[in-house]
Formats: structure tokens, sequence, C-alpha cells
């Protein structure tokens, strides 16, 4: 029998910040992002602000967010000693700009989150979602849609790196850190398994 492996202990400085919001028929969806704490004076308020303008300018830019589905919280852990601060933004990012029939909520547009190393644990991935079938241009994601994307990705990175508080990738069996140096968006679309477990029905 084999032992079961150890995680290292989570590096000084990791924030892990949960996105979550909810749709009109009481389901539910979440992203989970890291970030380099650093030595930055920026209160929670703070980069509770940046994420929250990421998926504004996402909805706005008819990427994600049928009609009646929404931005709801943004939580920032940081750490044992720090705790976790939760922050209610209501309707801040409201779908409903983005027209259409409303999408299977387990397909999703993937944001690819990439470092300036190669290798296993140097990428991260961001499933997007719930989506509206406006984004659907002959089976894949539409341009308009990831221009969309990619930019709101990009300012997120250059606000929180200016911040001094990058974004990252968390290798969680490796135990480091990675600035995030750039974000794309394919042309197919996913599927997110897991959120099939939050669905009511």
């Amino acid at each position: 029998m084999t032992s079961p492996g150890i995680l290292p202990p989570r590096p000084a400085g990791l924030g892990v910040v949960t996105c979550s919001g909810s749709g009109g028929t009481g389901d539910t969806w979440s992203n989970i992002y890291c970030i380099d704490l650093g030595t930055s004076a920026d209160t929670p308020e703070v980069i509770a602000a940046n994420f929250n303008k990421l998926y504004s300018d996402l909805a706005i830019g008819g990427a994600i967010f049928p009609t009646g589905w929404t931005l709801t919280n943004i939580s920032l852990e940081t750490g044992p000693t720090g705790g976790t601060r939760r922050f209610d933004v209501g309707q801040s990012a409201t779908g409903g700009t983005n027209a259409g029939v409303p999408m299977a909520p387990q397909v999703a547009v993937v944001a690819s989150h990439k470092t300036e190393f190669t290798g296993p644990s140097r990428r991260g991935r961001t499933y997007l979602g719930p989506l509206s079938n406006s984004i659907n241009a002959n089976g894949l994601v539409s341009a308009g849609a990831r221009s969309a994307i990619t930019g709101s990705f990009d300012v997120l990175r250059v606000d929180l790196r200016n911040a001094g508080r990058p974004l990252v990738v968390w290798s969680r069996t490796r135990g480091f850190m990675t600035p995030i140096t750039a974000t794309s968006v394919g042309g197919a679309f996913d599927t997110q398994r897991s959120r099939r477990s939050s669905l009511r029905g």
C-alpha cells in the first residue's frame, strides 16, 4: 500500500479569489483565481473591485451571462491568519445585454492563462459561463466574444500587476506561484462537467 502524497503548504502571500453568481432559476456558477498578495497595501475592497470590473466588462461585452444570470459575490481568502472577506456585489454584472437563448449550463468558454515558463503546473484555465447562444458562430465561439474575453483579462492582469498583486497560476502539488503573462481563448466550446452538480433539477 502506498502512502498518500502530502501536498506542500500554501506559499506565503497566496490570495484565493472566488467569484460566484446565480441565475433566475436558482442555479449557480463560480470561478476561482489566485493572486500573489506580495507586500502591496491594496485593501480587499480594491481587489474585489478589480474582479467585479472583469465580470462587468465580460457581461457588457456580450461574452457571458444570458438574461437572468449575474455575479453575486466575490470572496478573498488570505490564508489561516488573514481569514476570508466576502463582498456582496448584487446586480453589478447582470446578464441581459447578451440576448439569446441560454446554452446548456455545462457549456463553457475556456480562457487559457499562460506564464513565461513551460511544463507541468505552468498554465491555468478559467471555464467561463453560463453562456448565451448569441456567441455561437456556427458551432464555434464568436470572434467578438473571444476578443472581449481576452481584452477583459488583459485589463485585470495589468491592474493587478501594477498594484503589486499579480494574477498567478498556483500549483497545489509543487507549492509555487507563477505570474500569468497572457490569456488566450480558443474557438471551440468546452464542457465544465463539475458545473452539473450545482444545478437544481
